[in-house]
């Protein structure tokens, strides 16, 4: 028994949030604000560096079983999007178009339009680290995107390895540090970080952890765990990773899972849409 709890202590002491310091050393990166540290903490999800991943591994031990994060992708392989998701570039491009905002909760139900250069000056910049604030009075800008309006944007990017063009749905945001959103499911994804850190909590199918939609996943993480045996014995099954600049986690179809940026932080994601026809990338 006493072993349990000191395994339980211990899984809620390395997953537990040390939000970011106001004050704590940090660079721009693309013009957007990092940390110094490119670690995120300790990381139980598998890493596989691309040079030893071939489709057939891919599909054999990863596609439909267990998430995995593929490194040595390398930043020049997309540089162009990096550099056109710059900071100053968005401004500059893209400031005065209007973006759709959702609020940073399960059911993200509500939406809010915005220019993009009031998000990023009066959202972003204003470092959101108020774990108490709700989900659904905390705006993140996630997907619902324009493809039409930014198709030279979206044409930059390369898609990650073993992601289907004729499935994929690109969904492109930005998040100030500390934002997220709970944990919610849905199909498979790979999601990529272009700037910044982001950290990611998952559970397998059918171990839904306790929660509120309606709380961030810093809340969550600080408020949350340490009064729930039940929940910290179901932690033990949780895996905890942060995924840097560059580098791409595969999430299989419907596995819980939780998101906490770092920093200030530039991502993608590729839905695949299983009921469309394959043609496979292969890019490598």
């Amino acid at each position: 028994m006493l072993s349990k709890l000191v395994l339980a202590v211990n899984l809620l002491t390395a997953i537990a949030l040390v939000l970011a310091d106001e004050d704590a050393d940090s660079v721009r990166r693309y013009g957007w604000k990092v940390s110094r540290g490119s670690s995120g903490g300790d990381c139980n999800v598998k890493k596989v560096d691309i040079k030893d991943l071939s489709l057939e591994r891919f599909k054999d031990e990863f596609e439909t079983s267990v998430p995995v994060i593929v490194t040595g992708l390398g930043d020049a392989r997309n540089v162009k999007f990096r550099e056109a998701s710059a900071r100053d570039v968005m401004l500059e491009r893209y400031g005065r178009r209007e973006i759709t905002l959702s609020t940073a909760n399960t059911q993200s139900y509500k939406k809010r339009r915005v220019l993009l250069e009031e998000y990023i000056r009066d959202f972003v910049e204003k470092e959101q680290n108020n774990v108490e604030a709700s989900g659904s009075d905390t705006w993140y800008w996630f997907g619902n995107n324009d493809h039409q309006e930014w198709a030279d944007f979206f044409d930059a990017y390369v898609l990650p390895p073993f992601a289907e063009e004729s499935k994929a749905a690109l969904s492109f945001g930005i998040g100030a540090q500390n934002s997220g959103v709970p944990f919610h499911i849905h199909g498979r994804v790979f999601a990529e970080t272009i700037v910044g850190r982001k950290r990611w909590l998952l559970l397998p199918p059918g171990m839904m952890p306790k929660f509120d939609g309606d709380k961030s996943t810093a809340n969550w993480l600080t408020t949350n765990l340490h009064h729930d045996v039940k929940q910290a014995e179901l932690l033990q099954n949780v895996l905890d990773c942060t995924v840097s600049q560059s580098e791409v986690i595969y999430i299989p179809a419907d596995w819980w899972h939780a998101t906490l940026n770092l920093d200030q932080t530039v991502f993608i994601s590729t839905f695949i849409d299983d009921s469309v026809a394959s043609k496979l990338n292969l890019f490598k």
